[in-house]
C-alpha cells in the first residue's frame, strides 16, 4: 500500500512539474523556460537570420554581411544597417533605445539615423527569444506588410 501511495505522489509530483513547465512558454516559438530574465537574453549584439517581408524571404536583401543591432544595459540600441538592391550598398547607422512592453511579449524599438536625425519607431511581438535566437513579428497594418525577422548572436 505505501508502494502504491508513493508511486501515485511521484507521479503527481512529475505531472505537475511538467504542466507547470510547458504552461512557463511565453512565446510562441520558445523556448519552454529560461534561467535568464528576457532583459539579459535581449543585451546582446544580433545580426539577420532571415528577413521575411509580407512571406516573401528578403534576407540577402536585408542581411548583407556589417548590418548589427546592439542591445545593451538600460535599453540604449545601436545598429548599422546595409541594404543591397544587387548593384548598389545603402548604410545607415543608427542610435536609439529598446523597451520590453505588454507583459514582456513585445519589443519597441526607437531608432535616430545618424545622418537625417529622422525617428523610426517600430513595435515587433516577440516570437522566440533564447540566448542566441531573437525572433520577431511586425503585424501589417493597411499601409505595410508583415515582418518577420529571426535574429541571431553576431559570432554564432
Amino acid at each position: 500500500m505505501r508502494t502504491l501511495k508513493a508511486t501515485l505522489s511521484r507521479l503527481l509530483i512529475v505531472g505537475l512539474t511538467v504542466s507547470l513547465l510547458t504552461a512557463c512558454k511565453k512565446y510562441d516559438e520558445g523556448p519552454g523556460i529560461s534561467f535568464r530574465s528576457k532583459k539579459a537574453r535581449i543585451e546582446n549584439t544580433w545580426v539577420i537570420e532571415q528577413a521575411l517581408l509580407g512571406g516573401v524571404d528578403s534576407t540577402q536583401y536585408y542581411a548583407v554581411e556589417g548590418t548589427e543591432f546592439s542591445f545593451n544595459k538600460g535599453g540604449d540600441a545601436t545598429g548599422i544597417q546595409i541594404r543591397t538592391n544587387g548593384i548598389y550598398f545603402d548604410t545607415t547607422n543608427y542610435t536609439g533605445n529598446w523597451e520590453l512592453h505588454e507583459k514582456n511579449e513585445a519589443f519597441a524599438l526607437i531608432l535616430t539615423d545618424a545622418i537625417t536625425q529622422e525617428i523610426d519607431t517600430n513595435w515587433w511581438w516577440i516570437r522566440r527569444l533564447k540566448n542566441q535566437e531573437f525572433w520577431l513579428e511586425e503585424e501589417g497594418s493597411s499601409n505595410s506588410q508583415s515582418e518577420y525577422i529571426k535574429l541571431k548572436q553576431k559570432g554564432d
